[in-house]
């Protein structure tokens, strides 16, 4: 009997957003929730959408990473007030990830074992999306980039937590029916709510990295950041996307 086969076409995207001068500039208002021109979004994209994007995987960003000649939509409306604003993608490996339903006999009949194959998560920088206010002054260079990096890498961090836990997901997201394709189609609806999920952990703890550092200058706040992510990434480097087992 065929296999019925379907790959997901869906990924969660995060922009983050680094708030400059004219945001809550004074120091008193460190740790405090930050307001909402502030806040990163997140937003769905298909899968589809990110062929032609100009997209780098995790690694140090340059300068000349910040592509875009307006901020993106969700940001435009505090731009003035901005260093820069990262688009980064969670996704899932678009040459390994699919969706399989598998048939088993039931009694009389045959039923669909759907489940994820080749599922691994990865953070990708888009930068045609990605923005840099040229008119910052408010703030030395250095520190808007390094804060974008630490943005880029609870991305990264994120993606893979995400592998660690690659049995498992594959377990909650299975699905059973009679029909392959509904077993597909509900495998897939499982993980897309996954992501959703995750994207919302990721942009909360996105705002609280912003709340600590970009509301002024805030380099020793920002640095015990550094120092945290960088930590978080060697531990977890054994889940990255293109690391050997």
């Amino acid at each position: 009997m065929d296999r019925a086969v379907k790959r997901v076409q869906r990924a969660v995207a995060i922009a983050a957003a680094l708030a400059g001068a004219g945001v809550a500039a004074c120091g008193a208002n460190a740790g405090k929730p930050l307001p909402s021109e502030a806040r990163g979004s997140t937003w769905d994209v298909h899968s589809s959408e990110l062929a032609g994007r100009d997209l780098v995987s995790y690694r140090a960003l340059r300068r000349s990473d910040f592509r875009a000649k307006l901020p993106p939509p969700q940001a435009r409306a505090a731009a003035d007030r901005l260093g820069a604003a990262t688009c980064s993608y969670l996704v899932p490996d678009r040459e390994t990830f699919q969706i399989r339903a598998n048939p088993r006999q039931r009694g009389d009949g045959w039923e669909y074992v759907a489940e994820a194959e080749g599922l691994r998560f990865s953070a990708a920088m888009d930068r045609g999306c990605s923005w840099w206010n040229p008119s910052q002054r408010a703030l030395p260079a250095d520190y808007v980039l390094a804060h974008e990096q630490i943005h880029f890498a609870l991305t990264e961090i994120h993606a893979r937590e995400l592998n660690q836990r690659g049995a498992e997901i594959v377990r909650e997201t299975r699905a059973v029916h009679r029909d392959p394709q509904a077993a597909i189609a509900e495998t897939t609806r499982k993980i897309e709510a996954l992501l959703r999920e995750e994207s919302k952990a990721l942009l909360a703890r996105n705002d609280r990295f912003d709340a600590d550092t970009s509301l002024g200058h805030r380099p020793d706040a920002q640095r015990a950041w550094q120092r945290r992510v960088e930590k978080e990434l060697a531990e977890t480097a054994r889940f990255a996307s293109g690391a050997r087992p």
